[in-house]
């Protein structure tokens, strides 16, 4: 019924906001508190942001541990971990090769992803807070 955009399932994401919404609707009326639609959906997109920033920060952090135990190995949930983190990654390795062997890009990257949830997810939820 919904269509994809651009490589994305639309579908998925609107479930995904739903079942985030759902889920905070029920801890805040555990708690007693009211959180209006508009509050729910924008405090339900900024976890969904930190969520996925999180996953890339661990799947970076997996690759990092993997490249220094057992670099040049195969296994199936290597290549998983390598797939969901090479986007992210991909775009460091351009603007800073290695030097002197070393590949500095994981952590430009994690330090960029950390600024992220600083400085965009943050606001985001707290304007969602405080719309409900």
């Amino acid at each position: 019924i919904i269509p994809g955009w651009g490589g994305i399932d639309l579908a998925s994401v609107f479930l995904l906001i739903a079942l985030q919404m759902l889920e905070l609707f029920l801890v805040n009326l555990t708690m007693g508190r009211s959180f209006g639609v508009a509050g729910l959906f924008i405090v339900s997109l900024a976890e969904l942001l930190e969520l996925l920033i999180n996953v890339f920060i661990g799947a970076i952090l997996i690759q990092v541990i993997l490249s220094w135990v057992a670099p040049g190995s195969y296994n199936p949930l290597i290549g998983l971990v390598h797939r969901i983190a090479e986007p992210a990654l991909a775009p460091a390795r351009r603007i800073l090769p290695p030097m002197s062997g070393i590949d500095f890009s994981p952590l430009v990257v994690l330090v960029v992803l950390q600024l992220l949830k600083i400085l965009l997810v943050a606001p985001i939820a707290n304007f969602g807070y405080h719309l409900g």
